[in-house]
């Protein structure tokens, strides 16, 4: 079940991101940069999203939702276009969600990418995601 808090900030830009994600991880793509993502949403909706300030939180959302509905964190698949690496957020919602202190950690942060990862390429529940954001 997802707190109806988090519904209701739900946007056409979230809808969009969670449908480009859903089709990379679908071919087995699983690394897009914030770069690519926000010229994606820019093509399709005409909508400029920052992707170092607003790309972030909108992503989150996402991932709050996937932990809420059971399914890995799809942002694990967004990375810096630089340095290829997740954002420190992805390890610091990570560590909330689940209770953790890994941030900061080398070896942690290294074992819950490759974990989450491998996660969202076996994950056989995505519809549930794609009902939450009224995807087809």
């Amino acid at each position: 079940m997802v707190d109806s808090e988090l519904l209701e900030k739900i946007t056409d830009e979230h809808r969009f991101i969670v449908e480009y994600l859903l089709e990379k991880v679908s071919i087995g793509e699983l690394k897009i940069s914030y770069g690519e993502l926000s010229d994606a949403i820019l093509k399709k909706h005409n909508v400029e999203v920052n992707p170092h300030t607003v790309l972030p939180h909108r992503i989150g959302l996402i991932s709050r939702i996937c932990h809420q509905l059971g399914l890995p964190m799809l942002s694990v698949v967004v990375v810096n276009d630089l340095t290829q690496l997740l954002g420190e957020g992805f390890y610091r919602l990570y560590d909330e969600l689940h209770n953790t202190h890994y941030f900061g950690n080398e070896y942690f942060e290294k074992k819950i990418r490759k974990e989450v990862k491998d996660e969202v390429l076996n994950c056989k529940e995505w519809n549930k995601l794609a009902e939450i954001f009224d995807l087809k």
